[in-house]
C-alpha cells in the first residue's frame, strides 16, 4: 500500500501521513508547534490539539475514532504528532498480546520498569504458545500512554474480552501469573551453567 501524504488548508501546511497501522504522522514546524499552543505534556488534554485534530479529520473526510492517543514528539526544526486509535481495552476487560520471543518478553518487562511508578500494574498471565508467548493482561485502571505504547510495540494485540483470554488458557501452558511487572526477572544463567 503506498503512503499518501496531505497537505490541509489550515492556514499552514501541516503534513498528514496516513500509516498502514491507522495511525497518523502529523508534522509541524516550530512555527506551527507555537501557533497551535502544543507541548508534548498529554496532547490530548490540550484544546489545541483536538481542534487540530478535527480539522484534520475533516480534511481527510474520515470520522474520529472515539477514543485517540496522541504523542509529541520533538524533531529538529518542529514536532511529529503521532495519532493511533485507542482500541486498548477498558478496565477490568483483559486484553491479549502475542509476544514474539523471549527477549520481546524480557524488553517489554525491563521498559515497563523505567516509568510510570504511579501507574497501576495490571494483573497478568503469561501462556507459551509455540515459540512466543500470550500475555494476557487485566487492568483495573485505565492503562497509561506509555504503558499501551509499550504493549504495542513488543506485542500484538490478539483481541480484549474473556473469550480471547479463555483460549489462552485452553490451548497455552501458563507459565506465571499475578503482578508480572512488579515481579523480579531472574538475572540470565551463567555461562558455565548452560548444558554444551
Amino acid at each position: 500500500m503506498m503512503k499518501k501524504t496531505v497537505h490541509t488548508e489550515m492556514r499552514d501546511r501541516v503534513k498528514i501521513e496516513p500509516l498502514e497501522t491507522g495511525s497518523l504522522r502529523i508534522w509541524l514546524s516550530e512555527e506551527e508547534l507555537n501557533k497551535w499552543e502544543l507541548d508534548g505534556e498529554q496532547p490530548m488534554r490540550q484544546p489545541a490539539v483536538r481542534r487540530l485534530l478535527r480539522q484534520v479529520f475533516r480534511r481527510l473526510d474520515r470520522h474520529a475514532p472515539s477514543r485517540l492517543l496522541a504523542e509529541l514528539i520533538p524533531v529538529a526544526g518542529g514536532g511529529i504528532l503521532l495519532v493511533t486509535p485507542n482500541d486498548h481495552p477498558r478496565p477490568q476487560n483483559p486484553a491479549v498480546y502475542r509476544i514474539a520471543d523471549a527477549n520481546d518478553l524480557l524488553d517489554l518487562f525491563w521498559q515497563w520498569r523505567q516509568g510510570d511508578r504511579d501507574s497501576s500494574t495490571p494483573a497478568c498471565c503469561l501462556y507459551e504458545q509455540g515459540k512466543g508467548y500470550d500475555l494476557a493482561v487485566y487492568p483495573v485502571e485505565p492503562l497509561s500512554p506509555r504503558q499501551q505504547r509499550l504493549l504495542a510495540e513488543y506485542g500484538t494485540l490478539l483481541g480484549c474480552g474473556e473469550g480471547v483470554a479463555a483460549r489462552c488458557a485452553e490451548y497455552g501452558t501458563l507459565l506465571a501469573a499475578g503482578e508480572l511487572f512488579t515481579a523480579p526477572v531472574p538475572p540470565p544463567p551463567e555461562p558455565e551453567a548452560l548444558p554444551h
